[in-house]
Parts: C-alpha cells; structure tokens; sequence
C-alpha cells in the first residue's frame, strides 16, 4: 500500500489550550478553538513513553464537547489521561490529519471524502498502525483485547458476552 511520505498531523491546539478546555474550573465547557467538521483526529501525549489517542468523528466540535462533559467510559478515560498528564510531566496536543490527498494502492483519497465513516475508519486505522510502528504507546481500547496502561501494566479488557452477562444480571433478571 503506498501512503504520502510524511505523516500528516497538524496541531490544532496546544497543551495550554487542551488543559483550558479541559480544566474542572471552567462552568461553560466552551472551547477556546473552532473544531467543527469531520476528522480524524489525535491527543498526543509527550514524556516517557510518548502515547496517543487516535478517533475519528463526523462532527469533531461535537465529540470534542463529549470528551469534556458525558461520563461514559471512553470519555472518561480519555478525560484522565489529559488530567493526569501534569503528574506524568507530559504535555498533550490535539492533532488533526492534516492531508490534501493520499494514493492508498490506486484509490485517491481527499480530504471532502472524511465525510464517509468508511474512509473515516480507514484512516484512524492506518495512524494507530504509523504510531505503533513509531512506537508511541497507543492508549485507545479495544474490547476483548489486553490493553497495557502507562505504568506497563497489562488491563484486561472484558469482552461483550462478559460484558452483556454482567448487564443482564444487575436487575437480577435473566434476558
């Protein structure tokens, strides 16, 4: 598969902007930066080991809001990796692939085509893939896989059947 050469990212705000938006202080929850529109997107995370977190969304000022206010679990973990980055003594920045095209094996991808999920999803994936093999700590999740945290640990994540069992038996009902 041939890809562009450089690897693409362009940051779109800084670790002072990330935090601003981020901080347990502010009540309005508004970010500072116009990040409307589809992308695919990283928080990219500095210090020892380098780590990030690749997504993809339709709707980034959306999802962005999401990351500072819903409770769910991604949301949350992505929330504690920006908070925590200050006691790591690392820096975050939020990244966007940053591409006018890209050739993948004869198909021609532009930029107005991140409006399709398909292309959306191929493209997190090939970054998680460049960032593997540029060896920075990949911190997105996938269930039913064995996740390794900053401090090296191995998180076993449940997969659905496990999942679902457990949802199932918290009324007590069988479904």
């Amino acid at each position: 598969m041939k890809m562009t050469s450089q690897y693409p990212w362009r940051t779109v705000a800084d670790h002072c902007q990330v935090m601003a938006d981020f901080s347990k202080k502010g009540t309005s929850r508004h970010s500072q930066v116009d990040l409307s529109g589809p992308q695919v997107y990283r928080f990219l995370f500095s210090g020892k080991p380098l780590s990030s977190y690749i997504g993809q969304s339709n709707d980034f000022s959306r999802r962005y809001r999401e990351y500072r206010t819903l409770d769910r679990p991604t949301e949350q973990r992505v929330r504690g990796f920006i908070h925590s980055a200050k006691s790591r003594k690392s820096t975050v920045e939020l990244q966007f692939l940053d591409f006018e095209k890209l050739d993948l094996s004869g198909v021609l991808v532009v930029k107005q085509l991140l409006t399709s999920i398909h292309v959306r999803r191929m493209l997190e994936s090939w970054a998680i893939l460049k960032d593997e093999r540029s060896r920075i700590h990949i911190l997105n999740s996938w269930r039913g896989s064995t996740v390794t945290g900053l401090n090296g640990q191995i998180v076993p994540q449940p997969n659905l059947a496990e999942r679902y069992r457990e949802t199932d038996s918290l009324d007590g009902k069988r479904k």
